[in-house]
């Protein structure tokens, strides 16, 4: 089944309307990874109230003309998609050893995740559909949002990140070289949640913002 982005970001703005009219006194800080970090924006910019954003390895512009961008584009044309459909069983067939030495630093519970992925040509022709929504719709980057609401906003970059382009730039500049823009000099990759390690690198940081900003009354002993 295909969702598109708008319909995600729509959906997302329903859940901060609920959460405000359930908890009226609490603070909503939304985080969103990728092009979930364009979908944040959205929301920050429908309802201001949103006390701040974290941005995890921000996709939020131009994404067609990111290094990753461009050398996939093939893939995601609607051709193309119905052939890699074609074939992403097959694929899914081949012993998992196959996968581990194209991926040799994801767990196996992630390599069967992908395994199983492809064995459903339905799930692949959403997702690369939704790829290409994505390429369509996220394209200039809205600077005016950014300095508005730049007291609200939390960036994590890796060190090499072929998913993000010269934005990066742009961001740092609004938002300052602060404790609030966290460029990480080690090997977390754009894809962090696939290794626990790398995930509870980020959620340390997620979670030093929290405490700095006033968020929670949690302090790590």
């Amino acid at each position: 089944m295909f969702t598109s982005l708008s319909s995600q970001v729509e959906g997302a703005i329903e859940m901060v309307d609920l959460l405000r009219k359930q908890y009226p006194s609490a603070k909503i800080l939304v985080a969103g990874h990728s092009i979930g970090a364009w979908m944040a924006l959205k929301v920050l910019k429908e309802r201001p109230q949103v006390a701040a954003v974290f941005l995890l390895f921000p996709t939020i512009s131009d994404l067609a003309n990111t290094p990753n961008g461009i050398k996939l584009a093939w893939l995601f044309w609607p051709i193309s998609a119905v052939i890699a459909a074609f074939f992403a069983p097959f694929l899914g067939l081949l012993p998992l050893f196959v996968f581990k030495t194209i991926f040799p630093q994801w767990p196996i519970s992630q390599l069967l995740v992908l395994k199983e992925m492809l064995l459903c040509s339905s799930a692949v022709t959403a997702a690369l559909r939704l790829a290409r929504d994505e390429m369509a719709s996220v394209k200039t980057l809205d600077i005016a949002l950014l300095q508005y609401n730049s007291s609200k906003l939390y960036s994590y970059y890796a060190k090499k990140d072929d998913w993000i382009g010269v934005e990066k730039d742009a961001v740092v500049n609004v938002l300052g070289r602060s404790e609030r823009v966290h460029e990480d000099n080690t090997d977390t990759p754009h894809a962090f949640c696939i290794t626990e390690h790398h995930s509870q690198r980020v959620a340390d940081q997620c979670s030093l913002w929290l405490s700095r900003g006033g968020f929670t009354n949690y302090y790590r002993k």
